[in-house]
């Protein structure tokens, strides 16, 4: 057999034992060898005990048995340490030369993976510390979730800081979720960052990288997918009363009040790579009484519908209660990255309200109240596991009689009219705050008078007598048009 292996031009090594085999194989390097072939019989001991002592040093290593012994417990023996192939003799030359290259090739092709698996375990470290990792200046303000899909995902995040206070942070999006996404991610996060460090404003960083993505639109072929990329960014200075926005392709950015109120950003343009010329001027956001700001990517949105629970539930899960072993029902179908931004510096983070539920209702949706009843229960939960105990069907119901009130006479039942459910969440309070906004005209006299006046007992004021007497706090804003209630998670806490 050695001869026949030299002839068809293999390079062999041959041992009379497990013992000289193992000599051998330790003064080579089992990395040089790409198959081995022992007998079954062996001085001392069997060849699937060599070949278990070789696999355990390389599981990539194709190994075979030979024997001329037709006996089942060999086979299933063999099977069991992992040989590639079962010999029986006489073995032909043309058979032994065949045989010997398909295990040799598969040696190859396993090592490779092993390799590609490697390489990409250690990009997939890298990417996490580009990703994940707050800078010093920011740790007090900045908290960032990021779940690749993938050992390397296509979304990225920036922090530059020009000054000693002021920031840019960018968060970006490369148009899907594999591998060449997740290069196309890192190099235009190398460009984008390389541009900021030389000096650049991050206008120029936004058009450089423009131009880069259309000039590979001008060479891609027919069959090959183009490639965009979606970004949100924001640049703010300690001390300003307002931050620049820009907004290419990505969800809307969200702002939350000191009181909990949860407003949208504008959405803007189109993503980087579309259009051959983009509008850098920025968008500038109002600090005052301002919060938090929320960005995240396309992921977030995508897997909270997959998991039928509101966008801010999923959100407030990942940022508070999220861990790496958490057994969700099903997987994320793309990157997720989210970044949460302190902007009121004189509030600790606990003492802000967060959101966990917004939603926009059509009046028609009133005939709907059920399911749309089921679908809050589901949020709540899914963001506050059961903190809230017996508390949570106080809560729908009071969530309930104001939606429908809302729906009601401020929607008038228009499928033209929406009203807005808001929830949030104080933790140093350990609070609840709901707003529920209508398009309604609102009325002139005090409701909250009048339902004291009714003693909550009766009458089409009845839902709100119910609100105010099942909430810790209850009032009416804009003549009626916004009910604002608090829920205390803990009821004696406050």
């Amino acid at each position: 057999m050695e001869s026949s292996l030299q002839i068809s031009g293999f390079e062999v090594l041959s041992a009379q034992s497990a013992e000289a085999a193992r000599e051998t194989i330790n003064k080579v390097g089992i990395g040089r060898i790409s198959v081995i072939l022992s007998d079954y019989r062996l001085p001392n001991q069997t060849g699937t005990q060599l070949l278990e002592w070789v696999r355990s040093l390389d599981s990539c290593l194709s190994t075979m048995i030979i024997t001329g012994q037709d006996e089942k417990a060999i086979v299933e023996e063999s099977i069991s340490v992992g040989v590639f192939q079962y010999l029986e003799k006489p073995v032909t030359h043309q058979f032994l030369r065949e045989v010997v290259g398909k295990a040799a090739e598969e040696t190859s092709l396993k090592r490779k993976y092993q390799a590609d698996r490697r390489g990409l375990k250690e990009l997939e470290n890298l990417d996490q510390s580009m990703n994940d990792v707050v800078p010093e200046s920011l740790q007090d303000r900045m908290t960032v979730f990021y779940r690749p899909l993938h050992e390397v995902g296509g979304d990225f995040l920036i922090t530059h800081q020009y000054e000693d206070d002021r920031h840019v942070v960018v968060v970006g999006d490369v148009a899907g979720h594999d591998i060449r996404s997740g290069f196309v991610s890192t190099y235009f996060q190398g460009m984008f960052k390389g541009s900021l460090e030389s000096g650049g404003d991050i206008e120029k960083a936004f058009e450089l990288s423009n131009r880069s993505l259309l000039m590979r639109r001008a060479g891609v072929g027919q069959n090959q997918d183009l490639i965009s990329l979606s970004l949100s960014a924001i640049d703010l200075r300690n001390g300003d009363d307002s931050i620049r926005h820009w907004n290419f392709g990505l969800g809307p950015c969200v702002i939350v009040s000191d009181n909990g109120v949860i407003e949208l950003c504008e959405t803007g343009q189109f993503p980087l790579g579309w259009i051959p010329e983009i509008e850098t001027d920025a968008q500038h956001i109002n600090l005052e009484s301002k919060s938090l700001l929320y960005i995240f990517t396309d992921g977030l949105a995508d897997f909270a519908d997959t998991l039928k629970v509101n966008l801010f539930s999923l959100l407030y899960r990942f940022l508070h209660r999220f861990n790496e072993s958490e057994d969700l029902p099903v997987m994320p179908s793309d990157d997720i990255l989210l970044v949460r931004f302190l902007l009121n510096t004189s509030m600790p983070l606990s003492q802000t309200f967060e959101p966990i539920l917004s939603e926009h209702y059509a009046g028609t949706e009133l005939e709907h109240i059920d399911h749309l009843q089921s679908n809050w229960r589901r949020s709540i939960s899914f963001a506050l596991d059961d903190r809230l105990g017996d508390r949570l069907y106080d809560l729908l119901i009071c969530i309930r009689e104001g939606m429908i009130n809302a729906l009601t006479h401020g929607c008038e039942k228009s499928a033209d009219k929406f009203a807005h459910l808001q929830i949030s969440i104080n933790e140093d309070k350990d609070t609840l705050r709901i707003y529920i906004d209508d398009p309604g005209k609102g009325h002139e006299f005090d409701l909250v008078a009048r339902l004291e006046r009714l003693g909550n007992e009766r009458g089409e004021n009845l839902g709100l007598g119910i609100i105010q007497h099942l909430s810790d706090s209850f009032k009416v804003e804009n003549k009626g048009t916004s009910l604002v209630f608090d829920f205390s998670i803990t009821p004696d806490k406050n």
